[in-house]
C-alpha cells in the first residue's frame, strides 16, 4: 500500500513538473481574464488567455511577439488583423463546389501547423517565443494553442475573443474593439499549403 502510494506520489509530481516546465507566462502581458471565465470550448492546456484589445496593445509595445491567424485561408483573405505574423491553419479544408454553393467536405488538422511555426519562431527565441493565436471566437486557437504547447512551446496565449468575438459583451473581438485591420491581406501572411 505504501509503496503504491509513493509511485502516485512519484508520478503525480512528476507530471506537474513536465507541465510546469512546458508553459510559462511572458511576464510582460497581462490580462484582466480568469481562466475559469473562459467558455470549456477555449480552454487551453497553458490557461494563457488575453482580449483582443490585451493582444493588440502587448504586440504594439512588443515585437518580438508572434501573432498568428489560424483560420482557413479563403476566410483570412477577406481580412485579418493588420499585426499578424502570419496566417497558418491548424485545420485543412476540402471544399467542393456544387453550383454557386461552397461545401465542406473534411477538415483535418494541417500537417505543417507546427513546422511552420517553428520555423516563425526560429528567427527570433525559438520555442520560447511568445506567440499570440487567434481564429473567429477561441475554439480553433484553443486546438492550435494546445498543439504548440505540447510540442514545448513555453508562452502559447490565445486571443480569447478572436477577430469576431464571442457571446460574451466584454469580448467584442478584434474587429468590433477597433483595433487594426487589414481589409486585404499582403500575400506573404496569406498560407498557401505545400502538398
Amino acid at each position: 500500500m505504501v509503496q503504491r502510494l509513493d509511485r502516485a506520489i512519484v508520478a503525480a509530481i512528476g507530471c506537474f513538473l513536465i507541465a510546469g516546465a512546458a508553459t510559462a507566462e511572458d511576464p510582460r502581458l497581462k490580462t484582466r481574464l480568469a481562466a475559469t471565465s473562459v467558455a470549456e470550448k477555449s480552454r487551453t492546456l497553458a490557461g494563457l488567455y488575453l482580449t483582443a484589445k490585451e493582444a493588440s496593445s502587448a504586440i504594439r509595445r512588443y515585437p518580438d511577439l508572434l501573432l498568428v491567424d489560424v483560420r482557413f485561408p479563403r476566410v483570412v483573405a477577406e481580412g485579418l488583423p493588420a499585426p499578424v505574423t502570419r496566417n497558418i491553419p491548424i485545420y485543412r479544408e476540402v471544399v467542393h463546389r456544387k453550383g454557386e454553393i461552397d461545401e465542406l467536405v473534411e477538415q483535418s488538422l494541417n500537417p505543417e501547423f507546427l513546422s511552420a511555426v517553428e520555423a516563425l519562431a526560429s528567427g527570433r527565441r525559438g520555442k520560447a517565443t511568445t506567440v499570440l493565436l487567434i481564429c473567429w471566437a477561441g475554439p480553433y486557437s484553443a486546438v492550435a494553442a494546445d498543439h504548440l504547447t505540447r510540442a514545448g512551446f513555453a508562452n502559447v496565449y490565445t486571443v480569447i475573443d478572436g477577430t469576431d468575438g464571442t457571446d460574451e459583451p466584454t469580448l467584442p473581438g478584434w474587429r468590433k474593439s477597433g483595433q487594426p485591420w487589414l481589409e486585404e491581406p499582403r500575400p506573404d501572411q496569406i498560407w498557401v499549403a505545400h502538398d
